[in-house]
């Protein structure tokens, strides 16, 4: 919301749709909203297509009040999803090393006694492995290889150890998608 406010308030409200994602992201949310139509469940692919609408709104708000941003704001943004990614992966490797502890306390605490599944952390591990290799491209571009590389290793480690299919097909194609980007990218932007 407040990457929005901003575009809106500095006249930058076009930028939002100035971005080659945009276009990858009306498809997606069209499919997405079409695809109600043959679903098993059409009221909960509409409330997901609701969702992702509103996700690459954001995404796409983000990003076009990153461009805004002078040289210094963009270090000190880095440096905070750095840290931000950093804590999150510490944070998961926890919680995989401890038999997602935490999560059960907390089912626990709300719902009384409940079983809870390594599965819960499925899509937090999926985001911050393919998190790793976004930073590890954007940190290696800048000059900065070898924090570039340490960046995607923590992620790519707690996936390998922990009881999760999708991290460790996220750990598959993003090292594909990495390799692609880190010899085809300038090529591709063409």
């Amino acid at each position: 919301i407040g990457a929005l406010l901003a575009l809106w308030r500095d006249g930058r409200r076009a930028d939002l749709w100035r971005n080659p994602l945009a276009l990858l992201f009306a498809l997606l949310m069209a499919w997405g909203t079409v695809s109600f139509q043959w679903a098993l469940h059409p009221d909960d692919t509409l409330t997901l297509a609701r969702s992702l609408v509103l996700l690459f709104i954001a995404i796409l708000a983000l990003i076009a009040a990153a461009r805004g941003l002078d040289e210094a704001a963009k270090r000190t943004l880095g440096m905070l999803v750095a840290a931000a990614m950093a804590l999150g992966t510490l944070l998961l490797a926890i919680e995989e090393a401890s038999g997602v502890w935490l999560s059960r306390m907390l089912h626990e605490w709300q719902h009384g006694n409940m079983v809870v599944s390594g599965g819960v952390l499925d899509r937090g591990l999926t985001v911050t492995v393919l998190f790793g290799f976004v930073a590890a491209i954007g940190l290696a571009r800048r000059g900065w290889l070898l924090p570039g590389f340490a960046a995607m290793l923590p992620p790519l480690f707690v996936s390998f150890f922990a009881n999760s299919h999708s991290a460790r097909i996220a750990a598959a194609a993003g090292i594909g998608i990495f390799i692609l980007v880190w010899f085809a990218g300038p090529w591709l932007v063409r």
